[in-house]
């Protein structure tokens, strides 16, 4: 049996030719989000998960914050609030949005997004409409 290569995909002779750069460079640029417009009554907030998605010719971030158990859609351009997604008060859902522990957000064409939660060790599909 012959050993796998250290590098399998990438022949030696070019690696000294590739420049290494220890630092990855991002573009920065800073988002505001508008607080949503029940901050009174749900001041705190603690958004843990971010994602992007485009809706019709809008690009939205989604945002899920922990402390009220809810996902909330900011326009991406200016950090607009657009509108946010609470579990039922009571009933088999009530639960729902407590404990995400990862989430994402298709993007549509169309009609309203549906957005992929990680629960409990299990994947919900949600449209958020």
């Amino acid at each position: 049996m012959q050993a796998l290569p250290a590098f399998p995909d990438l022949d030696r002779r070019w690696v000294s030719r590739v420049p290494a750069d220890p630092y990855l460079r991002f573009d920065t640029c800073d988002y505001s989000l508008d607080p949503p417009p029940d901050a009174g009554v749900r001041p705190d907030l603690d958004y843990e998960l971010l994602r992007q998605a485009t809706v019709g010719e809008r690009e939205l971030f989604y945002v899920y914050d922990r402390a009220n158990a809810r996902i909330i859609a900011y326009q991406r351009a200016d950090g607009a609030f657009v509108k946010q997604w609470m579990a039922p008060r009571s009933g088999a859902y009530a639960t729902l949005l407590d404990d995400i522990t990862g989430f994402q957000v298709q993007s549509a064409a169309d009609g309203p997004p549906a957005a992929y939660l990680l629960s409990g060790g299990r994947v919900i599909r949600v449209v958020l409409e």
